[in-house]
C-alpha cells in the first residue's frame, strides 16, 4: 500500500549515504537571506480560504475549502474545482473542511481521505472519496468523531484539522479539537468548568475515554469500492500497536497517540523516525495572572512516542494553572483556591468526564510561545505578537533531484515550523530527545499560511488561506554537496565526524573525531550500507576487518545491532530496517 512513498525515501538516503565520505564541508551553514525568494504557484483568488492541501510525487496536488466544501485539483498548471463536500457551510465559525491527504497508493486507489463537520451539524468525519474523471465520488465514512450541536453553547468551538501518514507504516495520524468555546474568561485560563459543558475542556482534551482534543492514530483497511462497512475499530480501521491507551483499556479510546491539547491544527509525521510534530493553537489569554495563571502559549510538540501534553491543567512550558474559587469539583476534593494542579499527578474530577480519573503524567513542548514574548530559552526567538501555530513536514535533501530551487543541504533533518498570524517560516532541529536545538527563520515567507508542504521540486510550498493561493519558497542560492550537516559538527571538516557516546547512545553535540580516530572500533564507514544495497534493505555484507554493524537514524540514535564474521551477510531487524539512515561497522 506505502511501497512508493518510502521508496523515496530511501533513494534520498541512499544517495546521501554514497556522497557522504566524498562530501566538502559545505553546506553546513544557514544560507543567506538573498538566496531564498517566494514565487507564486497558484494565483491569489483562485480558490476561497482554502484551509488544507496534499502533494503527489507526480506533482498533482488537492485543495479544500474550509466554508464551501469545494475540492480543487491541480496538475500540469491548471487548477480545477472537481467537487463538493457536503458540510455546514461555517454554521460555525471553526467548522467546515479541515484536512486531505491522499492515499499512500493513490495512483492505483485514487481515495483521498477528508475530514470535515458534515452538513448534519453534531460531529467531525473522515470520509474516503473517489477521484476519477476528474470528479468525486463514492464516500465512505472512516471515522465518525462526537461533537456538540449548534446552540450547545456559543458557536465557535475548536475542531482542530490536518492529517498526515506516516508512510512507513501506513498509520494515518489526525489532528482533532477541543470543543470548547474560547471566548470565555473561564477557557482563556484553562476550560475547567464544573456545570457548564461548552467552556469545559475536561469532557474532552483531559478526557481519556473522548478522541476530542486529542491526536489520534489509526491504521485504514483498504476494503473495495463496493462495499460500505459500518465505519469503527475492525471495520474501517485498525489500531496500530503503541498508542497511549492499549485497545481494550476500561475506560479510554485506543484511537489516543497523544492528548491533552487544545486546538491541535496540524500535525505532519516524519516518516523515517516515526516523529510526528504538533502545531498547537493555544489559550487566548495575553497575559499572566496571579490569580487566573500563565498566559496563553501556542505550542510545537514532537512526539516521538504517545504522550499527554496537559491541556486544561498546565500551558506553556508545562507551567500549572491555580484552582480558581468557581471549581466546586477540585475545592471539594480537598484543593485550595490557589493550588497549583501537579503535572505529574493530574485528576479528571469533572462530572463530563467518561474516562480515567488518573490522568498520565504531561510531556513539555518542544517550543512554546505567547503574545508577550515572555517565553525562555530558544523560544524566546519566536517574539511576540498574535500566534497560530502551524506545524509543517521534515525536509530531506536529495542530491539526485534535478531542480534548480530546491533546498540546499542545511536544511536535512530539519522541520519547516510557521505560523499563520506572523507569517514566517523556520527551521527546527532537534536532537535525538526531541529537544530543539537551533531555531532559525527563513525571511522569505508567505501571508496566512495554513498549510506546508514539501513539493516534488524540493521547494517549500505554503498555502494562502486569506488570499486564496499557493505560494512556494524556492532556493536560488549555489547547491552545494550533502555534507551529512544533521550529525557532524558545523565548522568540522570533513572526514571529522561526530563522536558516538556509547554511555548515551547518541551522537555527542559539538564534537569531532580525528582523522585517528575514523579508523578506530564503531567508526562511520564511508559506504554504510555498502551501496548499491538501498536504504531499508534488511541485508547487507560485512566488510573485512568488522564483526558487527550499529545502526542509526537520522537523530543518530542506534536504534539496531547486529553480530557476524567479515564477509558474512547479515541481517536487520525486520521494524528497524526501514528507519535506518546509516550504519557504522564495528569490530571486537
Amino acid at each position: 500500500m506505502f511501497v512508493r512513498s518510502i521508496t523515496r525515501l530511501a533513494l534520498i538516503a541512499s544517495a546521501v549515504l554514497a556522497g557522504a565520505g566524498t562530501a566538502r564541508a559545505q553546506g553546513c551553514t544557514m544560507p543567506a537571506e538573498t538566496d531564498f525568494k517566494v514565487v507564486s504557484v497558484i494565483p491569489s483568488r483562485t480558490m476561497s480560504n482554502p484551509d488544507a492541501m496534499c502533494v503527489l510525487p507526480s506533482g498533482e496536488m488537492f485543495f479544500i475549502e474550509q466554508w464551501s466544501g469545494k475540492v480543487w485539483h491541480y496538475s500540469g498548471g491548471t487548477t480545477q474545482m472537481i467537487g463538493t463536500v457536503p458540510t455546514n457551510a461555517g454554521a460555525m465559525v471553526e467548522d467546515g473542511m479541515l484536512g486531505i491527504v491522499a492515499d499512500l497508493n493513490f495512483t492505483t486507489t485514487h481515495w483521498l481521505y477528508i475530514y470535515h463537520t458534515p452538513a448534519q451539524l453534531g460531529s467531525t468525519q473522515v470520509d474516503r472519496y473517489v477521484f476519477t474523471n476528474n470528479q468525486l465520488s463514492n464516500p465512505k465514512m472512516i471515522i465518525s468523531l462526537p461533537r456538540m450541536k449548534i446552540g450547545q453553547g456559543l458557536d465557535q468551538r475548536h475542531a482542530g484539522g490536518g492529517m498526515s501518514w506516516n508512510a512507513r507504516t501506513g498509520d494515518l495520524f489526525m489532528a482533532i479539537g477541543d470543543d470548547t468555546y474560547p471566548g470565555d474568561d473561564i477557557t482563556k485560563f484553562g476550560g475547567r468548568d464544573p456545570t457548564r459543558e461548552y467552556l469545559t475542556c475536561l469532557k474532552s482534551s483531559g478526557n481519556t475515554n473522548d478522541l476530542r482534543g486529542k491526536v489520534l492514530r489509526i491504521h485504514p483497511i483498504p476494503f473495495p469500492d463496493t462495499q460500505t462497512p459500518t465505519p469503527g475499530v475492525g471495520t474501517t480501521y485498525t489500531i496500530p500497536k503503541g498508542n497511549l491507551f492499549p485497545e481494550g483499556t476500561a475506560k479510554t479510546r485506543p484511537e489516543i497517540y497523544t492528548m491533552g491539547t487544545r486546538n491541535a491544527y496540524r500535525v505532519k509525521v516524519d516518516s523515517l523516525t516515526g516523529w510526528a510534530y504538533i502545531g498547537e493553537v493555544g489559550a487566548d489569554a495575553d497575559a499572566y495572572d496571579a490569580v487566573k495563571g500563565p498566559a496563553g502559549h501556542d505550542h510545537l510538540y514532537i512526539a516521538r512516542g504517545p504522550a499527554n501534553w496537559g491541556w486544561p491543567f498546565v500551558n506553556g512550558n508545562v507551567e500549572p494553572y491555580p484552582v480558581r474559587s468557581y471549581e466546586t469539583d477540585y475545592i471539594g476534593a480537598g484543593m485550595k483556591v490557589g493550588d497549583k494542579f501537579d503535572p505529574a499527578h493530574l485528576k479528571n474530577l469533572s462530572k463530563f468526564n467518561t474516562g480515567l480519573t488518573d490522568l498520565p503524567a504531561v510531556s513539555p513542548p518542544a517550543l512554546y510561545y505567547c503574545t508577550g514574548n515572555t517565553q525562555k530559552g530558544l523560544s524566546s526567538k519566536l517574539g511576540g505578537g498574535s500566534e497560530t501555530a502551524m506545524a509543517g513536514p521534515v525536509y530531506y535533501y536529495d542530491p539526485n533531484l534535478t531542480s534548480a530551487v530546491k533546498m540546499p543541504p542545511y536544511f536535512h533533518g530539519k522541520e519547516i515550523f510557521g505560523d499563520y498570524s506572523r507569517h514566517y517560516v523556520w527551521l527546527v532541529t532537534p536532537d535525538s530527545t526531541g529537544t530543539v536545538t537551533a531555531l532559525e527563520r527563513i525571511k522569505a515567507s508567505s501571508p496566512d499560511m495554513t498549510d506546508i508542504h514539501i513539493g516534488p521540486d524540493g521547494t517549500i510550498y505554503l498555502l494562502d488561506y486569506d488570499n486564496g493561493g499557493l505560494n512556494s519558497i524556492q532556493y536560488t542560492g549555489t547547491q552545494k554537496d550533502y555534507t551529512a550537516c544533521s550529525w557532524i559538527k558545523q565548522g568540522c571538516t570533513d572526514p571529522k565526524f561526530a563522536e558516538y557516546d556509547k554511555t548515551a547512545n547518541m551522537m555527542k553535540p559539538n564534537s569531532c573525531l580525528t582523522a585517528a580516530a575514523i579508523t578506530a572500533p564503531e567508526a562511520r564507514s564511508s559506504a554504510p550500507m555498502l551501496s548499491p544495497v538501498a536504504f531499508g534493505a534488511r541485508r547487507f555484507v560485512l566488510p573485512a576487518g568488522t564483526t558487527g554493524a550499529a545502526a542509526y537514524n537520522v537523530h543518530g540514535v542506534r536504534v539496531a545491532a547486529v553480530r557476524g564474521q567479515a564477509g558474512q551477510a547479515v541481517e536487520l531487524p525486520s521494524r528497524t530496517a526501514d528507519g535506518v539512515l546509516f550504519v557504522k561497522f564495528t569490530r571486537d
